[in-house]
């Protein structure tokens, strides 16, 4: 894509081959530049490695975990300078495909929950009893939330305690009403803190 172009102009510029690669801690991985046809050993330090046309330079790109580039130049000194001089340019290339990747992330997430969201009016609009309308909405939010174990618990004026009326993951038996004093409960200490708790 954009930076297999990117490192083709730089190389063009430089005079030499330029590649990136992906190191997943025992090899690496070609990311971006023209094929060699073999993968460089895993470095463990940046230094010459062999190549098929003979040595290159291997360096990590700053501040980018995993990442690899090499020079392939007819002299090491040569290569070194290059990757010197290209290294800050992919850096603030890679950060910034970071930086695109997770905000798209946040999106796609930010985009479920306002979907749960509508889901959850409209569940609520329905005239469905509090029991469905409650099974439905635990399996809609665990799905989002990637919870293995959820339930819904509703206050019981009279009693004084909250009352699970929906869950997901495990089974209402045993699981009996809770004092909203109890203070071992979180439920309890959520009820009464009116506020999240991790």
């Amino acid at each position: 894509g954009r930076l297999d172009h990117m490192l083709e102009g730089l190389g063009a510029l430089a005079g030499a081959p330029v590649r990136l690669w992906r190191s997943d801690g025992s090899r690496l991985r070609l990311a971006a530049g023209a094929d060699p046809g073999a993968a460089p050993p895993a470095p463990t330090a940046p230094g010459p490695t062999a190549g098929p046309d003979g040595a290159s330079w291997l360096v990590p790109v700053p501040d980018v975990h995993g990442f690899w580039l090499e020079v392939d130049c007819a002299g090491l000194a040569e290569a070194q300078n290059v990757a010197r001089h290209i290294l800050p340019l992919i850096a603030i290339v890679l950060d910034a495909a970071r930086e695109r990747s997770l905000l798209s992330e946040e999106l796609a997430s930010r985009y479920e929950e306002i979907d749960l969201l509508y889901a959850i009016t409209e569940i609520l609009g329905r005239t469905v009893s509090l029991e469905e309308a409650s099974q439905i909405i635990v399996r809609e939010v665990s799905g989002v939330v990637g919870a293995r174990r959820a339930s819904i618990m509703v206050f019981d004026e009279a009693g004084g305690v909250l009352r699970t009326v929906a869950e997901r993951g495990f089974s209402r038996e045993g699981h009996d009403a809770v004092a909203v004093g109890d203070d071992c409960s979180i439920a309890a200490r959520v009820f009464r803190e009116r506020r999240m708790l991790v």
